[in-house]
């Protein structure tokens, strides 16, 4: 008993360790004022841009005079740099992004400092905001790291190569300020860049994107990174498409120039919203965003690329004080080696006479059952709190979710474990750990063979397992085969948490998937891992099962009673005033919210407002054998998207090719320009929808915003559709 409780008490002290060190990690280094030397990064410095951008200009929309003042600014403050050459890049084009067709202008601002090589490294932000948002954090923060740190860059030595500095106006609207980038002549001498992006206003900016078969990229960022804040798992998530949302890191990456992306993303409950102002924005996150940025890239204008393979590199932080990082070659040597070694330890345990072939398999069963169990039952449960009505408990409060799901997951892999124990008192744990042994090595395989980097979790929970056990194997108690365990358990809290951080606050913007049982699965996983791995020999596991199910039933409702939403933690909702010919509705997104909570902010009835109505106008329609040319002119309020049914267009005046399915065209960053087009169609009439979009208030608008409870933010914008044929 006394031995029980000194190895549980033991587990609990490693636990909350684990878990202390780990938020201690989390927090930004100390903010550098003003007054710092002009050789250091200073986000005292940095701030003050931000001030200006957000707080003073404003919302930043691609193509409006708020943009254009956003532009002089930045392009003011660079060309008070020495040695540094300054454009201004007006640009219009088109872009076939995410299904459909965009006719863009952009203005960006390029900033470069010659090297001793016109061999660039590329340094990327963008000034754009979406809508109701004045982007302190997306992306202020980034352009005045990009500002400070060229500052500094040019106040030193000549770097070998040449630090170019784009600043784009049109990212928010579809990734269009990089690809005008693209087509400026200094983007033919880059050779590597690092992107800076915001999903959040708070804690470290993390590497979460690493260009694939660029393993020296890591490299760079971990040799030089003062403080190295990065996972693998981000790439995964992308790969996967789990995150909704994108960066310029795509369109570079697309263009063949390998990158690093890098992003604030705690605290993303104010992302994209009104509360992204300059107040929240923590002390510290932009220093370490221009700490490390500042060092990435003096390091990248100083190495020689090594390309290797087509896959990402696998990377993750200890702490924030190193990184480990490996090619894709190097992590399968080293999942290889993990499991030849531990297959050895297998085999002279069953020559030993310590284990039989036949108790290993029940035992490995046995495992794999307690991590499915330990899953399934925190999935029950969120999906019985979501079936109740009162789902998402969790959503301002994070650590509900830990509460609520983290002992089904516990509760689910004892229950397993106590069928086997039925008849004895006391596991065997070298069985038991060959058992979980034979879990992680095919885990390690799967998720190797299936390419992702997140397989080094397991790689750590097999060496671990495999030293474990080998103590077991030599007589070794129980304490001493806890420790080679401890840097999975800490992989596995690092992970528990980066994902919360992540997930917890954007699972509002996935309501389309079924966000409660995704966030069971977040806990459950490491929860049941660290589980397996810890309870190798605990006697009666049956009857502690039983108390942390209880204590699930009980976390899960408190969840399922808390309200998830706080004026700091809000609910999003969007406005659209719509009009339809001479009617006009009100329509909001996210309003079920409000409706189960008795709200109904819909007006019964929105005067129609006819300002900026979209116009098609045919200048000219010819026949072409059996064909018609028709030549339009489009416009529509600060933007228009023009839908066609597919394939109505035989061919058009535009560069791109004409696709295949239903036909959108839409108009980025040129507010009240009209664009015109020719289009080759069939004799039939051919049925157009154009959609004008404003970004102005209205009485309707104000009316239904002053319904909304304290614990919503909103965004608005009015939509006028004119259905026509051509």
């Amino acid at each position: 008993m006394t031995q029980r409780i000194a190895y549980w008490g033991a587990i609990a002290l490693l636990l909350a360790g684990l878990t202390t060190a780990e938020l201690i990690a989390d927090r930004p280094p100390a903010p550098k004022p003003e007054t710092a030397p002009t050789t250091v990064f200073a986000e005292g410095r940095a701030r003050a841009l931000i001030h200006e951008l957000s707080e003073v200009i404003g919302p930043r929309l691609a193509g409006t005079e708020n943009g254009a003042r956003a532009a002089e600014l930045i392009a003011t403050r660079l060309r008070q740099l020495p040695r540094v050459e300054v454009e201004v890049q007006d640009i219009e084009g088109e872009s076939m992004l995410f299904g459909s067709l965009s006719l863009y202008s952009t203005r960006n601002v390029i900033a470069r400092l010659p090297g001793q090589s016109p061999e660039a490294v590329l340094l990327s932000a963008h000034y754009d905001t979406p809508l109701g948002s004045v982007g302190a954090a997306d992306d202020a923060a980034g352009v005045a790291t990009l500002v400070e740190c060229l500052r500094v860059l040019a106040a030193g030595p000549v770097l070998p190569r040449t630090i170019i500095v784009e600043i784009n106006g049109a990212e928010e609207r579809g990734l269009l300020g990089a690809v005008g980038f693209l087509k400026h002549k200094w983007a033919r001498e880059v050779h590597s860049f690092v992107n800076l992006e915001a999903a959040g206003a708070a804690g470290r900016a993390i590497l979460f994107r690493v260009s694939p078969g660029n393993a020296w990229l890591a490299e760079a960022y971990a040799r030089a990174a003062p403080h190295p804040f990065g996972n693998v798992i981000g790439q995964d998530l992308f790969q996967l498409r789990l995150v909704p949302s994108d960066t310029d890191y795509t369109v570079f990456s697309e263009a063949h120039v390998p990158g690093l992306d890098v992003a604030l993303f705690e605290d993303g409950w104010a992302y994209h919203t009104s509360l992204d102002r300059l107040a929240r924005l923590e002390p510290g996150s932009v220093q370490h965003m221009g700490d490390n940025t500042l060092a990435v890239a003096r390091a990248l204008a100083e190495t020689t690329p090594a390309l290797a393979g087509n896959r990402a590199p696998v990377y993750y932080d200890v702490l924030g004080r190193w990184m480990l990082h490996y090619g894709v070659g190097r992590a399968n040597a080293l999942a290889a080696i993990v499991t030849v070694l531990a297959l050895l330890l297998l085999a002279i345990a069953v020559r030993r006479g310590k284990l039989r072939v036949g108790a290993l398999l029940g035992a490995g069963a046995t495992a794999f059952g307690a991590l499915l169990v330990g899953l399934a039952l925190p999935v029950a449960a969120a999906l019985a709190v979501a079936a109740s009505g009162h789902r998402m408990g969790w959503f301002s409060v994070p650590a509900l979710a830990v509460l609520a799901y983290a002992p089904f997951a516990i509760a689910g892999v004892l229950a397993v474990l106590a069928l086997r124990l039925r008849r004895r008192e006391v596991a065997d744990p070298i069985e038991s750990l060959a058992g979980v042994l034979i879990l992680h090595l095919v885990l390690l395989g799967l998720l190797t063979v299936a390419g992702m980097g997140t397989a080094y979790l397991f790689l750590w929970w097999s060496a671990g397992t495999a030293l474990a056990l080998a103590c077991a194997l030599f007589g070794q108690g129980r304490l001493l085969r806890l420790a080679p365990l401890v840097p999975a358990l800490y992989f596995s809290v690092q992970l528990l948490t980066l994902l919360l951080v992540l997930f917890v606050p954007i699972s509002e913007r996935m309501l389309a998937l079924p966000v409660e049982p995704m966030i069971a699965v977040i806990v459950a996983l490491p929860v049941a891992l660290g589980t397996l791995g810890l309870v190798t020999d605990v006697a009666r596991v049956g009857n502690v099962a039983r108390a942390f199910a209880i204590l699930g039933i009980v976390g899960a409702i408190v969840s399922a009673m808390h309200f998830p939403y706080t004026p700091e933690r809000p609910h999003r909702a969007a406005i659209e005033q719509q009009h339809r010919g001479e009617k006009a509705e009100m329509v909001i997104h996210g309003a079920e919210v409000l409706r189960r909570n008795g709200i109904n902010p819909v007006p019964e009835h929105v005067e129609p407002d006819t300002q900026l109505a979209p116009r098609i106008e045919v200048l000219s329609s010819e026949l072409i054998g059996a064909d018609r040319r028709v030549h339009l002119r489009v416009s529509g309020g600060d933007g228009w998207r023009l839908s066609l049914p597919a394939g109505s267009v035989h061919g058009w005046s535009l560069a791109s090719a004409v696709p295949t399915g239903p036909i959108v065209v839409r108009s980025i960053g040129m507010p009240g320009k009209a664009s015109e087009l020719t289009l080759t169609l069939g004799p039939a009439p051919v049925p157009v929808v154009l959609r004008g979009s404003s970004a102005v208030t209205t009485p309707a608008i104000d009316a239904v915003r002053a319904r909304l409870p304290a614990w919503t933010v909103a965004s608005s914008i009015v939509l006028r559709d004119l259905e026509t044929s051509l």
